[in-house]
């Protein structure tokens, strides 16, 4: 696949109208589009960093920021941004000469790092979380068993030959209806 000038990509976004498309695709690990088969990876969205706008420090958000002027996002001096700043650019938080906030800044790349690291962190957590939720919900244990009704196995035949008698107390509806199903079901024995 390329780009508009030609140039072969490298990514391509896919939307998706339902998960299941999404599972299905990466487990197959390929996705055939135009007689091509392409490899299929998930992608992850690069961190997004809160900055101050009127400081752009990266350690608040605007709303919290408690600096008194409008720094240029340009040279860091003390007066809003505007296209006729003419002064060498420079990042306000490590000194090199990008704009405040690029992606090339070591400050920013270590923050995006941090924020990865931790949402890895995160995943893995809720990863350990369902699976032990799961252990504890589906344990399969053969060992234990449920206790088996008292009555022997005569006297349950006992009870099931015997006519059905109405007792004072209130049945429900469902057991009537067992009572009924259970007498019709058994055989009858010709004379």
């Amino acid at each position: 696949m390329y780009s508009f000038n030609n140039k072969p990509l490298k990514l391509v976004r896919a939307d998706f109208c339902s998960l299941q498309q999404v599972k299905k695709l990466l487990d197959d690990g390929r996705i055939t589009i135009g007689h091509m088969k392409n490899l299929v990876k998930p992608y992850h969205s690069p961190a997004k960093i809160s900055k101050g706008m009127k400081c752009y420090s990266h350690h608040h958000t605007t709303n919290e920021c408690t600096s008194q002027v409008q720094l240029c996002i340009r040279c860091g001096l003390d007066h809003p941004y505007n296209n006729n700043c003419q002064n060498e650019i420079k990042c306000i938080n490590c000194s090199q000469d990008h704009y405040a906030g690029h992606s090339a800044c070591p400050e920013v790349q270590q923050i995006r790092r941090q924020i990865s690291q931790n949402q890895r962190e995160k995943r893995t957590q809720l990863l350990i979380n369902l699976e032990q939720d799961q252990q504890l919900h589906y344990n399969n244990n053969n060992q234990s068993f449920p206790q088996l009704p008292s009555t022997s196995i005569q006297q349950q035949q006992q009870q099931q030959h015997q006519p059905q008698r109405y007792s004072s107390q209130p049945q429900t509806y469902a057991s009537i209806i067992q009572a009924q199903t259970q007498h019709q079901q058994q055989p009858h024995k010709n004379d």
